[in-house]
């Protein structure tokens, strides 16, 4: 940045005292704009084109299944959307799954922290739970961009099942 501190310099002779300060508040405008990164303040909004919005469904367990206590393992189907293992800034149509168990949706992004055992963000389109108790569980997934924050829309899906003992 220039400071002027010689009205009377070589430089400033003949032009107007406020026309020079007018051009270095200017220069110094357009060179603060060429540094910044403006990706990093940007909301992200909808990744794709209308009619290609990205899209979730659990394939298993089925909702409302009967499942005995032990490991439950959900299965998704993507579109729409590239997994990728990146964590950071935000990149359209590019993130990873939040797995969560009796947890709702964006439970990650609260202003505590998921209960452990209960969130898993990943890439991979298969998750398991391990030891699953007996009683109603519900499974939900949702697609998170690559700053971990949800689509916009919020894209996400649940199914409930029951989980019962395991015959002795």
């Amino acid at each position: 940045m220039f400071i002027v501190t010689d009205c009377d310099s070589a430089l400033m002779s003949g032009t107007p005292r406020y026309l020079v300060i007018l051009i270095l508040i200017m220069l110094s405008t357009i060179f603060a704009g060429c540094t910044s990164n403006p990706a990093q303040t940007a909301a992200p909004g909808p990744s794709q084109a209308p009619g290609t919005m990205p899209g979730l469904s659990i394939t298993a367990p089925a909702d409302g299944a009967v499942l005995q206590a032990g490991d439950i393992t959900v299965s998704v189907q993507v579109s729409n959307f590239r997994l990728v293992p990146q964590y950071g800034e935000y990149v359209p149509g590019e993130g990873h799954l939040h797995y969560y168990m009796d947890l709702p949706a964006n439970a990650a992004h609260g202003s505590s922290a998921p209960p452990p055992g209960s969130f898993v963000p990943s890439t991979e389109t298969t998750y398991t739970w391990g030891n699953v108790p007996p009683g109603t569980h519900t499974f939900t997934v949702e697609l998170a961009s690559t700053d971990h924050t949800p689509q916009i829309p919020p894209v996400s899906r649940s199914v409930t099942v029951k989980v019962t003992a395991r015959a002795p």
